[in-house]
């Protein structure tokens, strides 16, 4: 009867308690070590927003929101003489406007200012989705630091920029309307501002989905009840509404939705000669000395070693499931966990997804140290190693190769770095199970030993784990910066006329005199060029006809690319003069 009178938990409301583990500690203390990891951050995205990187698609962006601006989208292509007059479905004109706006009000310093922007917006979300999985705030910083540390190969100043700060408002946003279906309407709004800025937002319309079928999903097999199912009914109109926005409030229709299908390699109806590394398996051999993978690895072992550490405290401890279930929580974890399988999936398969992967996997980061952390047998050890561990990681990508001039294939070494990040919690349970006798003599021996020991592992000093972790970050990116300010002093001798956003871009890797040298002389015409170059010459020379470039499959035939790949391997020569080039 007791059961029966029992008071139905509103899933909408907070949930009554926190776990045991999660206790927070003494505010005092616990103010310090956050002030101290948000210090550690704005350090990390510092030396973030500093790296320089070689990418023409600034200067492509820029130049396509110029077309915009002058009403050439979804006209006929005139950047290149070998496009035959295709119309290039552009899905990033949005951003390209953004770019291009930035850049004619504040010159390079615009850009710069609007890099530093988006970084510091997609950390904000990312902390807050932490905080939303019961993260506590300084763990939230961490790991946000962290994802933003290893996915910093992949932020840089193009559209893409904008895709992954996108998709940090969308995990958030997806959390924060929980238990509020009205609130999705929110992410409709973001979903269509994304769709013309970005091809990523078909994952956010995926993510959209998948939300709404878990969140239906547990809520019926939770057996809240038929009213209660019935008003989850803006989650199923929210989702329909964004996939039939994302094609009427695009210029390009439903090939809006299409179009990012096509650069998937199975989906190509011709296939292109010159294969795009970033859509290769991480398994392909040309990934093996991929920067990149280094942060895919370890999270697989951030991912997998609470999780051991975990079965070990349970298995060691004998708890007993609850048999009360919060709604809210399952929701939430079931969405999050599938999400992360179906990323890491995507990032296997082709390494242009890893910082999706890392972006969607951080709220679950955050959950599983916030308890890592918290536990007095494994916070230590995960604060010790643990960076131990990828300091190993990075010292073994020293060692040379049998191959000459080769380097280190970087799967090896990384995939052994998340095998010893998963095999410390296993370790430090076989140390804590059979060492208790010897740990007993020492007790009884050495009382100060183990006071000390008491008051470092009690669970209210928890945060100073999180501290020693805010040390390591602050001293890792300390150690990046003197090497930032010799490249970007003032009166450097390689490039002493240029500017930050000059340096940013390494603009001294690009044809600058040559194209001074064409506008000065008003030479015009067909050019074969570097595939890099494509954005550049347009931004610099539009009177420039580019034979190929990174607009690839968007709106160049594959006949251009066997042409271009034959032309690179000195086949063919003769026919640049039957081209006009």
């Amino acid at each position: 009867m007791s059961a029966m009178k029992r008071k139905k938990h509103d899933y909408r409301d907070p949930p009554p308690h926190e776990d045991a583990t999660s206790d927070e500690p003494a505010p005092a203390v616990s103010g310090v070590v956050l002030v101290f990891a948000v210090v550690a951050l704005i350090c990390s995205l510092i030396v973030i927003w500093l790296v320089p990187r070689k990418t023409g698609d600034t200067f492509m962006t820029m130049a396509a929101g110029k077309d915009v601006l002058d009403g050439k989208l979804g006209q006929s292509d005139d950047w290149s003489f070998t496009t035959n007059g295709q119309i290039w479905i552009n899905q990033s004109w949005g951003t390209g406007t953004l770019f291009y706006l930035a850049h004619r009000g504040m010159g390079g310093s615009g850009l710069v200012a609007l890099k530093a922007t988006l970084i510091s917006l997609m950390t904000l979300f990312l902390i807050l989705a932490a905080r939303r999985v019961r993260a506590g705030f300084t763990v939230g910083v961490l790991a946000t630091a962290w994802t933003m540390k290893v996915a910093s190969h992949f932020i840089d100043m193009r559209a893409n920029l904008v895709g992954l700060t996108c998709l940090a408002m969308l995990i958030w946003l997806l959390y924060w309307s929980q238990g509020r279906p009205h609130r999705t309407w929110i992410v409709v709004a973001l979903t269509t501002l994304w769709a013309n800025m970005h091809g990523s937002f078909i994952f956010g319309l995926g993510m959209l989905v998948l939300w709404s079928v878990i969140h239906l999903a547990v809520l019926a097999w939770l057996r809240i009840g038929r009213k209660e199912l019935i008003k989850q009914w803006p989650l199923l109109a929210a989702t329909c509404a964004a996939w039939f926005l994302a094609a009427v409030m695009s210029p390009f229709g439903v090939t809006n939705l299409t179009q990012p299908f096509t650069l998937l390699p199975m989906f190509q109806g011709e296939q292109w000669p010159l294969p795009a590394i970033e859509m290769a398996s991480l398994f392909d051999d040309r990934n093996s000395p991929f920067g990149g993978l280094r942060g895919f690895f370890i999270l697989i072992g951030l991912l997998a070693a609470p999780l051991v550490a975990w079965i070990c405290c349970r298995d060691a401890s004998q708890h007993r499931v609850p048999t009360r279930i919060d709604p809210r929580r399952a929701v939430v974890l079931s969405f999050t966990v599938v999400l992360v399988v179906i990323a890491l999936s995507m990032a296997i398969m082709a390494r242009r997804f890893i910082p999706i992967a890392l972006f969607v996997a951080t709220p679950l980061v955050a959950f599983e140290f916030q308890w890592l952390l918290s536990h007095r047998w494994f916070a230590w050890p995960t604060v010790l190693f643990y960076p131990v561990i990828i300091l190993f990681g990075t010292l073994a990508e020293q060692i040379p190769t049998p191959m000459q001039g080769a380097g280190p294939d970087l799967r090896n070494v990384w995939g052994t770095v998340a095998l010893a990040l998963l095999a410390t919690p296993l370790a430090v349970a076989l140390v804590v199970r059979h060492g208790r006798r010897a740990w007993a003599r020492i007790a009884s021996t050495k009382p100060g030993l183990t006071s000390l020991f008491a008051r470092l592992t009690e669970r209210r000093r928890s945060t100073w784990p999180s501290f020693v972790l805010s040390l390591v970050l602050f001293f890792d990116s300390v150690y990046w910066l003197p090497g930032f300010s010799r490249y970007y002093r003032t009166g450097h001798p390689f490039y002493p006329d240029y500017g930050l956003f000059e340096r940013m871009v390494v603009l001294h890797l690009f044809p600058v005199g040559p194209v001074e040298f064409f506008n000065a002389n008003g030479i015009s015409g067909r050019v074969f060029n570097e595939w890099g170059w494509e954005g550049f010459l347009r931004w610099n020379a539009p009177q420039l006809k580019v034979f190929l470039g990174g607009r690839s499959r968007q709106v160049y035939p594959p006949e251009a690319a066997v042409k271009f790949d034959r032309l690179m391997r000195g086949k063919d020569v003769r026919d640049l003069d039957t081209l006009g080039v």
